[in-house]
């Protein structure tokens, strides 16, 4: 057994790159040879919807370069940045690398390639990829309920989603990922629709790279696999079987994130008895002290699920647009088409998931719970068309279709603007660091930059952020030019130090004037002889 598992672990540690550009390799070459079967869902759009689809992905572009989507990011972020970096030498991974995917990572790597190493790769990166979900959304509605109105509704929903908007520059593989999961899910319907090796092997690998961004995203595997009991003959069998294999092949370097999966994120016990330990573990344990959690417990599975629903209810992410119509769309599944169940069931299985995960209610579930918004947007969508059918076949409507209509526009224009009005993410407030940064582009130039030799709060040297941020310049921990610009960060976003040794030297050889102050950073201009 332990030969098997460290196996596959060697594999994780030597190919995951290898695996993951194999997988979308595999994924282009599957739409090739399936695109007589893709071509039938585009078959009845014009030109017109096009242009339509165009206007909607600018509007979500613009809400999410516009709106409080505060550019930011996370220790994990970097950890990406270092995979990234560790496989352009071709290196193996260490074993404590092997705690989540690599696919961002790996995506990054090719990003890298194609657009130079630079946070602008990263921002637009996952700004694109959110603005394209909402096209995809609009394909996925569409195969469903065959009806343009209904699919632009849906795509509108999610162009307009304040938990997307919100996170979509919170630099993060999450984003990456929905859009990952929304492509799985449209490659599902149609192999559902048109079942044949070559849509079936396209949805599981599909989800096998959506699995490669993030390990819950496994979540979708189990619902099309009911789906396929529920809705594939005994004959597609072997149809099932061989594209299932075709997915097990492109997931082999998966396999060991999996079986590391219980050290990684199950709760360690040890972490509890380090003095100086912060982890979630230590915090769970103080007001816990009974509880006996594990990679899966039914220990928090009330606080787990308790939590979750109180976000979901949040009207500040989860707006009234959305969830008013969402109990219609069980009308739309069971009259007009059977495979709306997928979507129930991604949500049953997410809320089921993330309530058995010991540590939900304790990390970032609202990161989590970004995937919502596919299903979310798609069912209120089929929700609307659902009630505006049922209203307009009543004998009392049937004359006033017109009027009707009317009425539903107005309550949809209505429901949007109380979603403008009740959540703050459409207005940018206060500035982050990153826009701080962005500010100082304008009097960096061609300079070289000097920054501390700390450790920012998010665990990452601050030189690496500024290479990042400013690829083009020169940048150093030590007074190596003789004029360059110096930026102090405040001590309040780094980790402090007891010594400055540039500050010290600056005093005591150069000339700085102050030209820019943020709540984050003091930058000078500093001439050294």
């Amino acid at each position: 057994m332990f030969i098997v598992s460290d196996f596959f672990i060697w594999i994780s540690r030597n190919f995951s790159l290898h695996f993951v550009l194999l997988n979308m390799l595999a994924i282009l070459l599957l739409i090739y040879m399936s695109r007589d079967s893709l071509s039938k869902t585009f078959s009845g759009l014009t030109k017109k919807d096009f242009l339509a689809l165009a206007a909607i992905f600018f509007l979500a572009l613009m809400l999410r370069l516009f709106g409080d989507s505060c550019v930011t990011t996370s220790a994990k972020l970097w950890g990406h940045v270092d995979v990234a970096e560790r496989f352009f030498p071709s290196k193996q991974l260490p074993l404590d690398e092997i705690s989540y995917p690599k696919g961002y990572a790996s995506l990054l790597w090719v990003l890298f390639i194609l657009f130079g190493k630079s946070f602008a790769t990263i921002f637009w990166l996952n700004v694109l990829a959110s603005a394209l979900t909402a096209i995809l959304v609009f394909f996925i509605t569409y195969v469903l309920s065959r009806h343009k109105t209904t699919a632009y509704l849906a795509s509108l929903f999610y162009a307009t989603f304040p938990l997307s908007i919100h996170f979509t520059q919170h630099s993060t593989e999450m984003i990456v990922s929905v859009f990952l999961l929304s492509l799985a899910a449209f490659f599902i319907l149609i192999s559902l629709e048109r079942t044949n090796t070559l849509t079936l092997a396209l949805s599981f690998s599909s989800i096998v790279l959506a699995i490669s961004f993030r390990l819950e995203n496994i979540l979708l595997l189990g619902c099309f696999i009911v789906a396929c009991f529920i809705f594939l003959k005994k004959s597609d069998m072997r149809k099932i079987v061989i594209s299932a294999a075709i997915g097990f092949i492109l997931s082999l370097s998966l396999v060991g994130f999996f079986i590391r999966a219980p050290q990684s994120f199950g709760f360690n016990e040890a972490a509890v008895h380090d003095p100086l330990c912060r982890a979630a573990e230590c915090f769970i344990r103080k007001f816990f002290p009974n509880a006996k959690p594990g990679l899966i417990t039914l220990d928090f599975f009330a606080l787990n699920l308790s939590t979750l629903l109180n976000f979901f209810i949040n009207e500040s992410f989860f707006p009234l647009a959305i969830l008013i119509f969402l109990p219609f769309a069980v009308g739309f599944w069971l009259k007009h088409n059977n495979k709306t169940v997928f979507f129930f069931l991604w949500l049953l299985g997410f809320f089921l998931g993330f309530s058995l995960f010991w540590a939900t209610w304790f990390v970032g579930y609202k990161l989590y719970m970004l995937q919502l918004t596919i299903p979310l947007s798609v069912l209120a969508a089929l929700g609307v068309k659902f009630l505006y059918d049922f209203v307009t076949q009543k004998t009392s409507f049937k004359k006033n279709t017109k009027h009707l209509r009317l009425v539903f526009i107005v309550l949809l224009a209505l429901l949007f603007l109380r979603m403008f009005i009740y959540s703050d993410v459409y207005v940018k407030k206060s500035e982050c660091f990153f826009d701080e940064l962005n500010k100082a582009k304008a009097f960096v130039g061609d300079d070289c930059i000097a920054v501390d030799d700390v450790d920012l709060d998010i665990k990452t040297p601050a030189k690496r952020i500024f290479k990042y941020f400013f690829p083009k310049n020169r940048v150093t921990t030590e007074p190596e030019c003789k004029q360059f610009t110096y930026f102090k960060l405040k001590d309040r976003f780094f980790i402090p130090i007891e010594k400055n040794p540039l500050m010290e030297f600056f005093a005591q050889r150069c000339e700085f004037n102050r030209v820019y102050n943020s709540g984050y950073f003091e930058a000078f201009k500093v001439y050294c002889s």
